[in-house]
């Protein structure tokens, strides 16, 4: 929290999202490209087993609205998947890359926001490994993008797992807010 003292006032208010490192300790980082996406260049991390190491999978990691930077939300996820046996990939998504926001608000639809999940793993390889299959880690609304990606069958036969981190499936955090069921506490929360 930030405090702000304006002559006898006083007001606190809620820093704004974390700062991160433009390429977090540990990791390496590096432009991707999907061909798929002309014009598109994401700032991504990877992280991958010690050099000898047998590999047990990919996990490919989502951030939600977190701020520039985001990949790196991931750092020490990805370094302990890794001394685990699974390589990583972290990008900062469409409209946080500065290569890849394109000015046009059709561009945002979760439509071409979920293909983005094909066209970043399969430029990582990701398709090239474990028969095509991988790992998929998401916050907030990279969770929401996900949870998309499955109900249109986007990804659905692609991931080996699939984790949710700080949203629930969309049908039902709408049921709690919104439906003949809603819960009063839901609706009011802040």
């Amino acid at each position: 929290h930030l405090t702000v003292l304006l002559g006898c006032l006083t007001a606190t208010a809620v820093a704004g999202p974390p700062v991160y490192q433009q390429c977090p300790d540990g990791l390496t980082c590096g432009k991707l490209a999907p061909r798929d996406l002309p014009g598109m260049v994401y700032d991504c991390a990877y992280s991958h087993p010690a050099k000898g190491a047998p590999v047990l999978g990919n996990v490919y990691y989502m951030h939600g609205d977190d701020g520039m930077r985001s990949k790196a939300m991931y750092r020490q996820t990805m370094l302990d998947a890794a001394a685990a046996g699974f390589s990583g990939l972290s990008c900062d998504q469409r409209g946080y890359s500065p290569g890849a926001s394109p000015y046009v608000y059709a561009e945002y639809s979760y439509n071409k926001l979920a293909s983005d999940i094909i066209s970043l793993t399969n430029a990582a390889g990701f398709n090239a490994t474990f028969g095509g299959k991988f790992h998929l880690v998401a916050h907030d609304q990279g969770a929401r993008i996900a949870w998309h990606s499955i109900a249109t069958k986007l990804t659905r036969d692609l991931l080996l797992s699939f984790s949710s981190l700080a949203i629930p499936h969309a049908d039902v955090f709408s049921n709690n807010v919104m439906g003949p069921n809603a819960i009063v506490s839901d609706q009011t929360a802040e």
